[in-house]
């Protein structure tokens, strides 16, 4: 199994998408990433 850690993109993306109040599991979807990986 590979991993690959979340691209600088990413992460601006999930803080953003944080502060307008979206939920992890929407998030997760929108970035096709698992919910486990959003939450770390």
């Amino acid at each position: 199994m590979t991993y690959n850690h979340l691209t600088p993109t990413e992460l601006v993306m999930i803080e953003a998408y944080f502060n307008q109040s979206q939920p992890v599991s929407k998030v997760a979807n929108l970035l096709q990433r698992s919910r486990q990986t959003i939450y770390k």
